[in-house]
């Protein structure tokens, strides 16, 4: 029987995590965790983000602890493999808001939320070298499910003062209903609706009917 790194008594911590997932992949431990790649357990993390987005709603703290977990799972896996230690992620995320909180870190001012909101995006225009509305657009990961990405273009669209693209001249029926789809998305973050969002409400009531 292999021997964990560590002794498997209850209650585990963070450090119990990771030794034991470095432990999984190693020449020494389970042959599956050692065979994925980045690409392989991609889709993983996507549904447990989706999972954690679900015990919110749901206002389910057990679930949330158990998805979190999961979540947690999945950023410790893609560490590993990227020979990344929680330490060096922990060490970005945390420069990354001490940067971006120069209102309690620095001399700028920001006592509005909408002021802390306009320094953040300020700053990370900065970071991020983009000058320009396209570098703006570029950022947003083109991963993301189409209404949300949408949404999101909207709104730096707007913010920027331009109004989306007209129509495409294509005349086919699937052109035609992706012009709709984008102008309904542009007048829902007019409206400040999160149109991704309450669709998912929308198919909730159409199962709660059936």
């Amino acid at each position: 029987m292999k021997t964990p790194p560590f002794t498997p008594t209850p209650p585990y911590t963070t450090a119990d995590l990771i030794s034991l997932l470095a432990f999984l992949r190693s020449p020494e431990g389970c042959p599956w965790d050692g065979e994925q790649t980045h690409a392989s357990i991609r889709q993983n993390l996507i549904e447990e983000a989706y999972e954690v987005a679900e015990a919110i709603d749901n206002g389910d703290r057990a679930a949330l602890c158990e998805e979190l977990g999961d979540l947690l799972l999945q950023i410790v896996f893609h560490g590993d493999i990227a020979g990344l230690s929680m330490d060096e992620i922990a060490h970005g995320v945390t420069e990354k808001l001490v940067s971006r909180h120069p209102h309690l870190f620095a001399d700028t001012k920001a006592d509005t939320s909408a002021e802390v909101l306009d320094n953040w995006e300020r700053i990370k225009r900065e970071e991020k070298a983009h000058h320009t509305l396209a570098d703006e657009l570029a950022g947003i990961a083109r991963s993301l499910p189409g209404l949300m990405r949408a949404q999101k273009m909207c709104k730096k669209l707007a913010k920027a003062g331009v109004s989306p693209s007209a129509s495409s001249s294509s005349t086919s029926a699937e052109n035609s209903l992706v012009d709709e789809l984008w102008e309904l998305c542009h007048r829902a973050t007019a409206q400040g609706i999160d149109l991704e969002r309450e669709l998912c409400f929308r198919c909730d009531r159409e199962m709660e009917n059936k």
